[in-house]
């Protein structure tokens, strides 16, 4: 059974042909996140192709009785913000993982990650995604 992943209180199962890291509750996101980075929630490595998926979750869906989500009303009447803070989002995390490829590509046993399942490993999967090129690269807004 797939591993299931939770974020702003939904649940989230992926095919086995991709590599699940949940980013910005990942140990590396954050360090980098009280720097001014913003993450997506996850990325996405294919298993035997060269791509991936970066996922931002946004749940506008009233979760406390009694509140309005305000974050979707200005959405609504301002789109653009939107789009800018999904491109913030973006910049942020091709940042943070060229942070993170420089840490591991600085480690003398770096070269030999290798292995069955080697793209599983934090050590291979960052730095692997993050030689991925933009047409490479999916950036998906999930919005509810």
């Amino acid at each position: 059974m797939p591993e299931v992943f939770r974020e702003s209180d939904l649940e989230f199962r992926f095919s086995p042909e991709w590599i699940v890291r949940d980013y910005d509750g990942h140990g590396f996101y954050r360090r980098l996140s009280g720097h001014g980075y913003a993450g997506v929630d996850f990325l996405l490595l294919h298993r035997s192709e060269p791509r991936g998926v970066w996922l931002e979750v946004k749940n506008y869906r009233p979760r406390f009785q009694g509140l309005t989500p305000k974050p979707l009303l200005h959405y609504r009447s301002h789109p653009e913000a939107f789009a800018e803070r999904m491109a913030e989002k973006a910049r942020g995390t091709r940042r943070g993982l060229a942070q993170i490829d420089r840490h591991y590509r600085g480690r003398w046993w770096w070269r030999f990650a290798n292995g069955s399942r080697w793209r599983e490993r934090d050590r291979v999967f960052f730095p692997t995604m993050h030689a991925l090129s933009a047409e490479q690269i999916t950036f998906v807004a999930c919005v509810v």
